[in-house]
């Protein structure tokens, strides 16, 4: 509760991740009409808990103060630097779960963070999906007597010899290979998932998400490893161990790469610059996930459709029942084999599946913003000002904010109605570096953001439409790399409004 407005009453929640034996680490989260969100730090000092805490966006530095006890913290709050300096105000919030916030507490073991049991499902729809799997591999037919693999007219026709070379030799080195890779990256893996799995608590999902990674990074190897045994000696099971893996692999860096997106925008949302700083890679993360999607169907598709493969390890490894397969003239091999329907379908499954990954790509690469350029002679100024308002916005143009620009046009100001601890209007005050057709640069007086040159970051206004726009920062370097849109209000028309 603000002092300056009693009448309205904002929420609040302390998450706390981490900790060592003198303090605490985490997010304070501010909910309507406060606002504030950003990272805390805990201590104790006398019989007090002292909570500091920065504004993931504006700035402000808010100073807590608690009398200690077991199930509720509370007491007064001041916010000691930012555009809200001077206010203060009331706050409590009892626990919901996990230790309090105690020296007690403080001295436990402080060992490596844990995933909480109902994070750990993961495992269990891992383990479903092996058995699943491995029973279908163990189905794998027979050879048999004409076999493509053993009848000499196939080989001819195809003129390829049975055995671990060509493309199925590439496969099985870059399979060793990320054997070697996931050893060797194993540390660096359980540290992050160690130091992530606290954070995951802030975001729903996370944490589940970070389980199955880890599985999976443990399971690699074996994997691989088991995997390249069936290959190097000609089991029928080799086909379907791979076939199956690679279909799982693609859909599971999917989902990952989709998640992992989702964790980050709220988590830049909530830490601001200190996490975007620590994250900066983030997008040839995501790249490095789609090439491995793209990479797995695309193995997955050799597998069901090479002709190596049907050599080497049988003609129906993929079908369910394997008939004998005649050795005839070379015409007569034209001819659809028995218990070929069932391989067709699995072919049509996995290319079915590359097609899905395909359109996702390419649905991502059209959400890349077009810019509108204002007719020649116009100043994109007296377009831009005026009341807009966000699409995500449920309040639509009830919080409408307000773009104006100096005479000069070298400063661009916007005015937002309160929604936060404070009873006045936010303004946010840009410095106008480039202004073209269809974008405005601004840089925010005040931006604690850095880029990865350890710079303030700086923002794009871009016009999408005459009454449409959407922001772009200057890190951002997808081609759909943009903020969702912000619509002009109705009764708003461009008025050209100047303000000193």
């Amino acid at each position: 509760m603000n002092d300056a407005s009693p009448e309205a009453e904002g929420s609040l929640r302390l998450t706390l991740y981490t900790r060592t034996d003198t303090s605490f680490s985490g997010v304070i989260e501010l909910g309507p009409p406060a606002h504030g969100t950003g990272g805390a730090y805990l201590w104790h000092e006398g019989s007090e808990l002292r909570i500091s805490s920065v504004a993931a966006t504006g700035g402000d530095t808010i100073f807590w103060m608690s009398k200690l006890t077991d199930e509720g913290l509370g007491g007064k709050f001041e916010v000691t630097g930012g555009p809200r300096a001077g206010q203060g105000g009331t706050w409590r919030a009892h626990l919901t779960k996990g230790p309090p916030a105690t020296p007690a507490t403080l001295r436990l073991p402080n060992g490596r963070p844990r995933a909480p049991l109902s994070a750990l499902w993961p495992i269990v729809l891992v383990l479903a999906i092996g058995l699943g799997l491995t029973r279908w591999v163990r189905r794998a037919p027979k050879r048999v007597a004409g076999d493509v693999a053993t009848a000499p007219a196939v080989r001819l026709r195809f003129d390829i010899e049975p055995g671990v070379s060509g493309w199925l030799a590439f496969f099985v080195v870059a399979q060793a290979i990320g054997i070697i890779v996931a050893l060797t990256g194993f540390s660096k893996a359980r540290n992050e998932y160690t130091t992530s799995i606290g954070l995951g608590s802030l975001v729903i999902g996370m944490q589940p998400l970070l389980v199955l990674e880890m599985t999976l990074h443990v399971l690699l190897p074996l994997v691989a490893a088991t995997g390249i045994v069936l290959v190097v000696r000609r089991s029928r099971y080799a086909p379907r161990f791979w076939f199956g893996w690679l279909l799982f692999s693609g859909a599971y860096l999917t989902v990952d790469a989709v998640a992992a997106q989702h964790a980050r925008s709220i988590l830049s949302g909530v830490l601001g610059a200190s996490y975007d700083a620590a994250t900066a890679n983030f997008t040839s993360l995501l790249i490095s996930m789609a090439r491995g999607a793209v990479a797995s169907v695309v193995w997955a598709l050799y597998w069901a459709r090479s002709e190596r493969v049907r050599v080497t390890f049988g003609a129906a490894a993929l079908d369910r029942t394997a008939l004998p397969l005649p050795v005839m003239s070379p015409s007569a091999i034209d001819s659809p084999a028995p218990g070929r329907r069932r391989r067709i379908v699995v072919r049509t499954i996995g290319a079915t599946v590359g097609v899905i990954v395909v359109l996702f790509f390419i649905g991502l690469w059209q959400t890349r913003v077009t810019a509108y350029s204002v007719p020649a002679g116009s100043d994109i100024r007296t377009t831009v000002a005026g009341q807009w308002t966000w699409t995500t916005d449920t309040e639509g143009c009830a919080n409408a904010h307000t773009i104006a620009f100096s005479d000069d046009g070298t400063v661009m100001t916007i005015v937002q109605p309160s929604r936060t601890i404070s009873s006045t209007d936010v303004t946010t005050t840009y410095d106008i570096k480039l202004a073209t057709q269809s974008m405005i640069r601004g840089a925010i007086r005040g931006e604690t953001r850095l880029d990865k040159d350890s710079k303030p970051v700086v923002w794009d206004l871009v016009l999408v439409g005459p009454n449409t726009y959407r922001w772009r920062r200057n890190d951002w370097t997808t081609a759909w790399g943009y903020t969702p849109s912000i619509v002009r209000c109705p009764d708003a028309t461009p008025n050209g409004t100047r303000s000193r």
